[in-house]
């Protein structure tokens, strides 16, 4: 105790990639603009839009 150094001992194999380190934000950015378009179609088709 009470001395400085280091610990030499071997890393843990590295984890397989995650879903998000292989996709990234395009799932996401697909589904916003489902959204969106769902939206607009809505909008569109809504009853009393007189514009």
């Amino acid at each position: 105790l009470n001395t400085e150094g280091f610990i030499d001992a071997p890393l843990p194999a590295p984890l397989p990639p995650t879903l998000y380190s292989r996709s990234g934000d395009l799932p996401l950015s697909v589904i916003l603009a489902l959204c969106l378009a769902g939206l607009a179609v809505a909008r569109r088709r809504s009853p009393g839009n007189a514009d």
